[in-house]
């Protein structure tokens, strides 16, 4: 099993490309990680593809870390977010023990495909807006937890 990347490896920093459908280890992979445990939570409440180490632009959020709420967005995009920002803290599996005042938009538009590669255009609100904009961050090579709004 893939191990979570901690603080300072250079995948962190790398800004992930687009991902293909034969790329279909890393979701295997990400699942994996973000879901071994015997009790049916996640480890958190999102994941990146290049938390483990794979620079590719795939995540996976639960906004309720109960593993059947888990959702893969396949190459997301925010094409658009409201003007509210909403400050609060925040944490991250590849940063333990580092929490920090992060200010996010509280809505945001986002446009993602599905497994099926279905191509989905969705308005997200609130907390789950909040942890697609830390995963964006991921994918984007920044450091999740430093404040840039």
């Amino acid at each position: 099993m893939k191990d979570i990347l901690i603080n300072n490896e250079k995948e962190l920093y790398t800004k992930c490309t687009t991902y293909l459908p034969t790329d279909e280890n890393v979701v295997k992979d990400l699942l994996e990680v973000f879901t071994n445990s015997s009790s049916d939570k996640c480890l958190g409440y999102g994941i990146a593809g290049n938390q483990i180490g794979y620079t590719k632009r795939v995540i996976l959020v639960s906004p309720t870390t109960k593993k059947k709420d888990i959702i893969i967005m396949y190459n997301p995009t925010i094409i658009n977010h409201g003007r509210d920002i909403v400050y609060d803290v925040e944490g991250c599996l590849s940063y333990p023990n580092k929490r920090e005042k992060i200010g996010r938009y509280r809505v945001i538009d986002i446009q993602y495909n599905t497994k099926d590669w279905k191509h989905v255009t969705e308005t997200i609100k609130g907390f789950n807006a909040r942890i697609i904009q830390h995963e964006l961050d991921h994918l984007e090579g920044l450091n999740c937890l430093e404040n840039r709004l």
